[in-house]
């Protein structure tokens, strides 16, 4: 089922108890493989039942992209900000907020608020080389080497 039958009201749905009946008896199902397929298609139908509602709720990729590059923006002048005043910061902000920021923008920060993995693709290569090179891996060499270049 597409995202726009979704939209027009088609519906996976489990089978009535009749065809539920004969898949298993076609099968040849034991009552226990039956009850493990029934529980699994169930949770299945469920989240995909959750996902349509999720797209059917999303706002349109115009608002999306709009926000995004609002959002990207507001990022850009925080960056700008705090690498300016990075000496002042401990005096206006509260003590924690630095260490606050700086954990929210980890690679594994960003890839759990994105719901995917965000760290660089082909970085595992860099550090298997730096390792058959003698070199130390620390979280400082690997920020520095992920660091984009416009920084």
């Amino acid at each position: 089922m597409t995202p726009s039958k979704a939209k027009q009201g088609a519906r996976v749905t489990f089978p009535e108890l009749e065809s539920w009946a004969n898949i298993v008896r076609v099968c040849k199902l034991t009552d226990a493989q039956a009850n493990t397929l029934e529980s699994t298609l169930k949770e299945a139908l469920d989240a995909i039942e959750r996902y349509y509602s999720e797209l059917q709720n999303r706002p349109s990729r115009d608002v999306l992209v709009k926000h995004l590059k609002r959002f990207e923006k507001a990022l850009k002048r925080l960056q700008n900000e705090c690498q300016r005043n990075a000496k002042l910061m401990k005096f206006f902000l509260p003590l924690d907020t630095l260490g606050f920021i700086g954990q929210s923008l980890t690679f594994s920060a960003m890839s759990e608020a994105l719901g995917r993995d965000v760290f660089p693709k082909g970085y595992d290569f860099k550090i298997e080389f730096k390792q058959s090179q003698g070199k130390r891996i620390t979280v400082a060499s690997v920020e520095q080497d992920t660091r984009p270049p416009w920084v």
